[in-house]
């Protein structure tokens, strides 16, 4: 009995000066890892709750941010459309995409997008878009069913805890691409 706790406390006091007090690189790593994506998707989720805020206060088109990564629909008269930021990469601009949510071809149309700019301190509390600028966007050609079309958005230079907030309106058929009949 006695010499069989002496084995165990031998093994034991060997075991543990094997063990390294540093942990290994790779879970190291991993935990990194972990916490950066876990940031990541908490600024993600406070970006979509803003983004479902700004939609629900909205009078005019849809609120975008490209953190939310979440599409919001868009109810014209000539149908449905869904709009997205896609995520802004570094160094890139800012891409809208509208899908046509209808069973039919949408016209040629023009969208408007204005670019603003929110405070993203606080989960962006009480935060109220600064419009900085304003462009009207144009598809010549119809947008089938499902089909998306892209729109490269202009560079707007972010300060600090500013992020990127688009809202989208007036949507329109483009009358000038109307086809006109032979004679």
């Amino acid at each position: 009995m006695k010499s069989t706790r002496l084995s165990i406390i031998a093994v034991s006091l060997l075991l543990a000066g094997c063990s390294s007090s540093q942990p290994p690189a790779r879970l190291t790593d991993s935990v990194g890892q972990l916490n950066r994506d876990l940031s990541r998707l908490s600024a993600q989720s406070e970006a979509v709750t803003y983004q479902r805020q700004l939609n629900a206060a909205s009078t005019r088109g849809a609120w975008l941010l490209p953190l939310a990564d979440s599409p919001v629909s868009l109810i014209t008269a000539q149908g449905k459309v869904l709009t997205r930021l896609a995520p802004v990469s570094p160094g890139g601009l800012p891409v809208l995409l509208v899908k046509n949510q209808q069973t039919g071809s949408l016209p040629p149309f023009t969208i408007t997008a204005e670019l603003a700019v929110v405070s993203a301190k606080q989960a962006y509390r009480n935060a109220v878009p600064v419009i900085l600028k304003r462009q009207v966007l144009q598809r010549a050609v119809p947008l089938a069913p499902s089909e998306q079309a892209r729109f490269i958005l202009p560079e707007v230079r972010l300060k600090g805890d500013q992020v990127l907030v688009v809202n989208v309106h007036q949507f329109m058929p483009e009358i000038s691409a109307a086809v006109t009949r032979p004679r």
